[in-house]
């Protein structure tokens, strides 16, 4: 027999699975116009997402970069964006 405990966490989890994979409801006077489900791995798709090079906003002393996966990309599931400290 499975113990109650485990029972309940496999429940929770199915329940918690089935949440991460509802669709936004539909809303009266709202129209979705646009979504990525980054369902691929790799770079971010270039037809919905740029990048922007150098040292482009409010005087920061970042450098954007361009078509780096270590700081860019898509997981199969989630947009990744992370910040390296590195040459340009």
């Amino acid at each position: 027999m499975i113990p109650m405990r485990r029972v309940v966490a496999i429940a929770v989890f199915l329940f918690l699975a089935n949440l991460a994979h509802a669709q936004a409801p539909e809303l009266p006077g709202w129209k979705l116009v646009w979504s990525d489900e980054f369902n691929y791995t790799g770079h971010p798709d270039p037809t919905k997402w740029g990048y922007e090079e150098g040292y482009v906003r409010h005087n920061e002393l970042q450098y954007y970069t361009v078509n780096r996966l270590e700081n860019a990309r898509a997981d199969g599931h989630n947009l990744l964006i992370e910040h390296t400290r590195g040459h340009k």
